[in-house]
């Protein structure tokens, strides 16, 4: 039970730092939210123009969107420790996680956690935003359920970067993060349904935890009846959370004591 919280306090320190890194950019907030914003008014008119037979109503094609753009900031977030890492190490402030009592994959994996609590509250402040400005119908009844959900897609797309940590451990370059990304957004739903897809890919959105997780989302927020139902959704992201899990601490462990026996962990 000590060794757990000497962890847990590892994880607060590491996260309290990256809190008060982003804080001295005072406006980075606004920026986000009102990135966030800018880009919801800008489909709020383009779904103005849909008329097509999966969407009954542009209002429809509206909310399928946003649930979409909303999650997609959650993956983008844990995308985003790759390149914190390799900063970390031109910077040469790697070095105090490898020395640490807590190790190096403590420090690693802690670098996901404020982005990721940051991404899920720009995300609920955008969700809000575009219920009251923009008359998204909500299904206030389920809405509080997304939260949990989040949070395990969060976990899921953290396992696929800790994966791409592992190659920066011992490549020092962030190989093809972007298109991974950008593929799991295009096959997974975000901007239309993963039925039009043409079929040499749509395996594609079967195998990544992008998927199920725009499809839980929508049904508890919106209370849409695309894609899977929702404890299917469930099920199928908690599979992808707890086997992609393990695994990628295995290979980020692997990659750290190899790094260590060729003196290579502290090079970029």
């Amino acid at each position: 039970m000590s060794a757990a919280l000497e962890y847990a306090g590892a994880l607060r320190g590491v996260v309290t730092r990256d809190l008060r890194i982003f804080v001295s950019y005072r406006a980075r907030t606004f920026t986000q939210l009102a990135g966030l914003v800018l880009t919801m008014t800008i489909f709020y008119f383009v779904s103005q123009l849909v008329d097509v037979q999966q969407f009954r109503t542009s209002e429809e094609y509206f909310a399928f969107v946003v649930a979409g753009l909303l999650i997609m900031l959650i993956l983008q977030s844990a995308a985003a420790a790759p390149a914190a890492l390799r900063q970390e190490l031109v910077a040469g402030t790697f070095e105090r996680s490898l020395v640490s009592p807590m190790g190096p994959l403590v420090g690693i994996v802690g670098l996901m956690l404020f982005p990721i609590a940051f991404a899920c509250l720009i995300a609920c402040a955008g969700f809000l935003i575009a219920a009251a400005i923009f008359n998204l119908q909500v299904e206030w009844a389920t809405a509080p359920l997304a939260v949990p959900a989040a949070l395990l897609s969060a976990g899921a797309f953290a396992a696929i970067a800790v994966l791409v940590l592992a190659a920066v451990v011992m490549f020092k370059q962030s190989p093809g993060i972007t298109w991974i990304v950008t593929l799991m957004a295009l096959t997974g739903g975000v901007y239309f349904p993963v039925a039009l897809l043409p079929g040499w890919i749509s395996w594609v959105s079967e195998v990544q935890p992008f998927t199920p997780a725009v499809d839980l989302l929508r049904q508890l927020l919106l209370g849409t009846t695309a894609g899977d139902p929702a404890m299917t959704a469930l099920l199928k992201l908690a599979g992808f959370f707890v086997v992609l899990t393990p695994l990628s601490f295995l290979v980020l462990h692997a990659a750290i004591q190899s790094g260590r026996r060729r003196g290579t962990i502290l090079e970029f």
